[in-house]
């Protein structure tokens, strides 16, 4: 007998199980029409699954087109690569500029005296200073385990100090060695200097500087000069004594001149101690003993430089540099420029003063007219994926996994609105896809005319990228439109003149004023010496390392501003801000000085921190614990409130029309005051790009998009349907097991039917054979 699951006649030779399947046949027909629903509703969600693909394809277009940083493109042509090469970014202008490369940048490199061997020759113990550029000075120790050349330029390149040390073989008939230093930027202002004081060993043997001859000599003070000279060559110094005096009682001031680029004065401050030794040019100091110098007086000091590449600045002349014209000359710390022409990054690859090199920066209409090209050709795809999925077969009698799928249907037309309808709010009269060559056809794809389309780039490239971005206006030069988000409106949904601006507060940078002092001058200059050349700083949210002014005498109050604002601004742990630092004439022989944060608003400060010993801070007139904090910009968009971060005004969270719209002000306080809070309107425009992509991200956003809502409808039809079709197998296996038990009976039946006949059989049998038995018995008896 079969199991549960089927019962075949062992006893009555029926086909039990094809019976049940039969009858329970009809049983399961619903079922398979509940399958053929799922098997729809899993097409239909398939088509959303595909249509959401298709829809973040197209985005991706609209995202090259929706900004202009990303949009717009211009493209240079260099006359010749060799010497300029270049490229242009979006914020580039068209038009034509004549070049002329004089001088490349290049690094600072010099050498040391020749050695046998470098791991071997000692150099000597004690100290080695080393200075690159503006950067602090940096100290090396020299002891054992540094004092060969090859040692030494380890402790060279593990410094971190801006300059990379190598050993090199110079050759000859023995090997001959040199240590070669290199500043690691391009630049004038990239010189090393080195201060040895190494003894003991043979030296570094960098460059020499000789004794002092005297010239016209009728003074009583000696002389000495010193250092290790790095200038750019050879040279004799001549010094003139201009103002004359006692060393230590009277200012005395020297000139001086390497008979070339290199000239510039020396004040010796009364009260300096004679022997004090004073900075002149690449390494070469100079002390005055004590007695007297007379005005006139001179001498002479030769050097022997150790530079074998000198540092230099790159030098461009812009503009033909025919006769009779005054070209444009600048000067740029590397080969790489960026401010000289607005948009373009100039790669200078070779000096030539004979080949004048042009630029012509132009639009690349090409790159442009492909980015929509590849739009129009997504769009087409998803115009072509819903008119399959909307098709009907009449012969079949069946639609599409879309057919008559109201929600699709809405959506097929209201991408066809996002991209073919005019754009409502743009001053211009390009407004829509057709006025550029893109049209509509029959079957509801888009023709591209690119002849067209690259004509009107030529004409208008910021009206065609305004067609397709988002964009903004503003009718006063001091707000500028930088920003709108998906819960931006288009102005032109309140008003054709946009949304006012009013600013109420103006954004502003801390500065900080000290007190007044006596003003630096030739006959008083300000000593700065290392007992008052220390300071501490706090700008914005970043607090400098213990700083040091370089030690002199500063004639001037404008110097020694720069000197701290140069100080300031190289300090690493300020990386990020920056400093502005001014002296302000007071008058009456009295100034101040004025510190300001080069950035904007609550963020910004200024605050001069304590310092162990040896402060600046009195000879500068600063108070510690005073401090100075910018402003953030305030006011409201649209009568809506709005947020100030520095400059940036932006919509807050929620409002209306508002909210994500960011503005640029860069209207000063003096200017608000003067001009009151009105500053004028903002409008707001949608284009192509920016439409399609707030709308594929309404439509397919994993939690509330509309695609995602049809498919988790979907989902929940096929999981009820599932339930349904979960019942009735429950219900045709119950059905299944009573019919097994009904067989199961009908076969016990017809079995004990079977042994009833039989016994019946057997018993009639047995009657049968006894009987016959009696009738022989009987014959026998007869006879």
């Amino acid at each position: 007998m079969a199991g549960i699951g089927g019962v075949d006649g062992l006893v009555t030779g029926l086909d039990t199980t094809e019976i049940i399947d039969k009858i329970l046949e009809l049983d399961r027909q619903p079922i398979y029409d509940l399958q053929a629903r799922i098997k729809r509703l899993t097409n239909i969600k398939s088509a959303y699954e595909t249509l959401e693909a298709n829809l973040l394809a197209l985005k991706i277009d609209a995202q090259r087109l929706y900004r202009l940083d990303r949009f717009i493109s211009y493209k240079v042509e260099s006359s010749n690569e060799g010497i300029i090469s270049a490229t242009a970014s979006n914020s580039a202008k068209s038009g034509i500029y004549t070049l002329t490369v004089n001088q490349l940048a290049q690094n600072h490199q010099i050498s040391s005296a020749t050695f046998s061997d470098p791991n071997s020759t000692i150099i000597g113990t004690g100290s080695v200073t080393i200075r690159v550029g503006d950067a602090s000075p940096y100290t090396i120790n020299v002891d054992s385990s540094n004092n060969t050349i090859e040692s030494f330029a380890n402790a060279i390149n593990n410094a971190g100090i801006g300059a990379r040390a190598v050993v090199v073989n110079v050759g000859g008939t023995e090997p001959q060695y040199k240590l070669l230093i290199s500043s690691n930027e391009t630049g004038a202002d990239q010189r090393i200097t080195i201060d040895e004081n190494l003894t003991g060993g043979t030296g570094l043997g960098f460059g020499s500087v000789s004794s002092p001859v005297y010239g016209t000599w009728n003074g009583t003070s000696e002389v000495t000069s010193s250092g290790t000279y790095t200038g750019d060559t050879d040279a004799t110094f001549t010094f003139t004594v201009v103002n004359g005096g006692t060393v230590g009682t009277d200012a005395i001031t020297l000139s001086y001149t390497d008979g070339g680029s290199v000239s510039g004065t020396i004040t010796i401050p009364s009260g300096t101690e004679a022997g004090t030794g004073f900075d002149v040019f690449g390494g070469l100091k100079i002390s005055l003993g004590a007695g007297a110098v007379n005005s006139g007086d001179t001498f002479t000091v030769d050097t022997t430089t150790s530079t074998i590449q000198a540092p230099l600045n790159a030098i461009v002349a812009m503009g033909s540099g025919a006769a009779g014209t005054n070209p444009i000359v600048v000067e740029n710390s590397t080969n790489t420029i960026t401010s000289l022409i607005p948009g373009l990054t100039l790669d200078l690859n070779k000096a030539d003063v004979s080949s004048p090199v042009t630029l012509n920066v132009q639009v690349d209409s090409g790159d442009m007219t492909q980015k929509i090209q590849d739009f129009v050709d997504h769009f087409n795809e998803v115009v072509s994926f819903f008119k399959d999925n909307f098709s009907y077969d009449k012969e079949k009698g069946e639609g599409g996994p879309l057919f008559g799928q109201n929600y699709a249907m809405r959506l097929s037309q209201s991408i066809r609105d996002q991209v073919m309808g005019v754009i409502n709010g743009l001053d211009q009269d390009l407004d829509n896809l057709s006025e550029l060559g893109i049209k509509t056809l029959t079957d509801g794809t888009l023709s591209f005319s690119q002849s067209d389309v690259e004509q009107k780039i030529n004409e208008n490239p910021q009206a065609v990228a305004n067609l397709f971005s988002t964009s903004g206006s503003t009718t006063d030069s001091d707000v500028k439109f930088l920003f709108a988000s998906s819960a931006t409106k288009p102005s032109y949904l309140l008003s054709d003149d946009g949304y006012d601006v009013r600013i109420t507060v103006a954004a502003s940078k801390a500065l900080l004023e000290a007190s007044s002092i006596a003003a630096p001058s030739e006959s008083a200059p300000l000593v700065i010496d290392d007992t008052n050349s220390h300071f501490k700083i706090t700008l914005d949210d970043k607090t400098s390392a213990d700083l040091n002014i370089a030690t002199g005498s500063y004639t001037s109050g404008d110097d020694l501003a720069a000197e701290m604002e140069r100080v300031i601004n190289a300090d690493s742990s300020l990386e990020g801000s920056s400093i502005s630092v001014s002296f302000v004439d007071d008058g009456g022989g009295n100034g101040h000085f004025v510190f300001k944060s080069n950035t904007y608003g609550s963020s910004s400060v200024v605050r001069f921190e304590s310092v162990d010993a040896n402060s600046i801070y009195d000879s500068i007139g600063i108070t510690l614990g005073t401090s100075a904090r910018g402003t953030d910009v305030q006011g409201t968009i649209n009568g809506e409130a709005a947020t100030g971060k520095g400059q940036y005004l932006t919509g807050n969270d929620g409002n209306e029309y508002t909210d994500g719209l960011q503005l640029l002000v860069t209207i000063t306080p003096e200017q608000l005051a003067l001009q009151g809070e009105d500053q004028g309107y903002v409008k707001v425009s949608k284009g192509v790009g920016t439409r399609v992509i707030e709308f594929v991200n309404d439509a397919t956003d994993v939690q509330s998009g509309a695609i995602t809502y049809q498919k988790q409808a979907i989902d929940r039809q096929e999981d009820s349907l599932q339930d349904q079709i979960d019942m009735i197998e429950a219900r045709v296996a119950k059905k299944r097991e009573r019919l097994v038990k009904q067989f199961v009976a009908l076969e016990s039946i017809v079995a004990q039917w079977q042994a009833q006949e039989q016994y019946l059989q057997n018993a009639f049998m047995n009657l049968g054979g006894m009987f016959g038995n009696n009738k022989n018995n009987n014959s026998s008896s007869g006879k």
